[in-house]
């Protein structure tokens, strides 16, 4: 189970509330960047470029979490089959020592 990290003495966000910000955020952007190349102080062409990052700024929070939870995935499913063969080990044990006398 994942730790809970607290800022500021309260809870981290969410992986849910951090992606809403960053969405949050590009819809603010994308309305003051156009009000700004309207206005002549950035170009279309700087606004789409900021705006090109910070979508990348969410695909990479979006996948960085795909990553941990197929890792999570990975690791409970790797825990799982050595589990499996410690208890295949040990029936094969239990089976050889049965077999010459000596049952646990």
């Amino acid at each position: 189970m994942a730790e809970l990290q607290l800022v500021g003495g309260k809870a981290a966000p969410s992986f849910a509330e951090l992606v809403a910000c960053v969405d949050r955020e590009i819809g603010f952007r994308a309305k003051v960047y156009k009000r700004w190349v309207e206005q002549g102080k950035l170009t279309a062409t700087q606004a789409e470029l900021e705006l090109v990052r910070m979508r990348a700024v969410r695909a990479r929070l979006v996948r960085a979490e795909a990553e941990r939870t197929i890792l999570g995935a990975v690791a409970i499913k790797h825990a799982i089959a050595h589990r499996h063969l410690q208890s295949m080990v040990e029936e094969s044990e239990n089976l050889l020592l049965s077999q010459v006398g000596e049952a646990p």
